[in-house]
């Protein structure tokens, strides 16, 4: 999303960048759904990444994204691999994982990326299985 868009800014030039959504691929979406149940260090939920260029630190900032997008969680990365995705035509679903951030406080944890790859893998194999069930 285009975080610079507001009143009186560069942003509401008409050939300013606009706000883009990337859906996720259904069968990702669904192999992932089957099996969130097996992830035990949090919980699995469906929701909107809001992804930009800059580090959202303020909890207003962050507060408005989730009230104006529906977003869940707010990053850096996802809408570029999502574009890149699309334009190569791979299939592409945002996986994120939470663990220290500046709206819940915790302290980082290293395991909590090791947690989402053994979870990204599961996703991949109920893929795998769904596209080719032999």
């Amino acid at each position: 999303m285009d975080l610079i868009q507001s009143d009186g800014s560069a942003g509401q030039d008409p050939r300013a960048w606009q706000m883009h959504r990337f859906e996720a691929d259904a069968g990702l979406l669904a192999a992932a759904q089957r099996v969130k149940d097996r992830y035990t260090r949090g919980r699995v939920v469906d929701g909107v990444i809001g992804s930009s260029d800059m580090w959202n630190s303020e909890l207003d900032r962050i507060t408005h994204f989730h009230d104006q997008f529906g977003t869940s969680v707010e990053e850096m990365e996802t809408a570029a691999a999502a574009q890149v995705a699309g334009l190569a035509g791979v299939p592409f679903l945002g996986i994120r994982i939470l663990s220290n951030n500046i709206t819940n406080g915790d302290a980082y944890d290293g395991g909590t990326a090791e947690a989402c790859e053994r979870f990204v893998i599961e996703v991949i194999q109920s893929y795998a299985k769904q596209r080719d069930p032999h």
